[in-house]
């Protein structure tokens, strides 16, 4: 959670926050997705609603396009608040298949937290386990994130 004074909230495990998403097969090709988070939340506006809307094209034998748009609402009352100049994110990325293996690539434009992110990710997936690693590079604040991920399957 952000605070108008630049400092991050103290955790304190005290919240549920909870919502609803959906996705829509539209063709072969096609899927549509949207929800909202954070709709029902204990701690009276300590997170805000989100409401999102994105599509899945399959473009090529083994390639996806993404796109997904969100909105965020503050809630009146709260010490929340954003740090950017808007309220609003959209993200589009690409992934390429080929059999096992995964590569994948994105942009996001997030006015809300006042930051744009490039982000790059290889993944392996077999019957009984997948392998991820993801690097994502902040470029106003120059961060860089990498994340690797092992999933099991039953």
């Amino acid at each position: 959670m952000y605070q108008s004074d630049s400092e991050l909230a103290e955790p304190n495990g005290k919240s549920f926050c909870g919502g609803l998403s959906a996705t829509v097969k539209a063709s072969k090709k096609l899927r549509f997705g949207f929800g909202a988070h954070n709709l029902v939340d204990t701690k009276s506006g300590a997170y805000p609603k989100t409401y999102f809307f994105g599509a899945t094209f399959l473009a090529a034998q083994g390639l996806s396009v993404s796109g997904q748009y969100l909105s965020f609402e503050e809630s009146a009352g709260t010490n929340f608040s954003f740090p950017g100049s808007g309220n609003s994110s959209y993200s589009v990325g690409a992934e390429y298949t080929l059999q096992s293996f995964r590569l994948r690539a994105g942009y996001m434009d997030n006015s809300a937290w006042g930051e744009s992110t490039l982000s790059a990710g290889l993944g392996y997936t077999e019957k009984r386990f997948s392998v991820d690693y993801s690097f994502q590079n902040l470029a106003m604040s120059g961060l860089q994130y990498h994340s690797f991920g092992l999933t099991g399957y039953l």
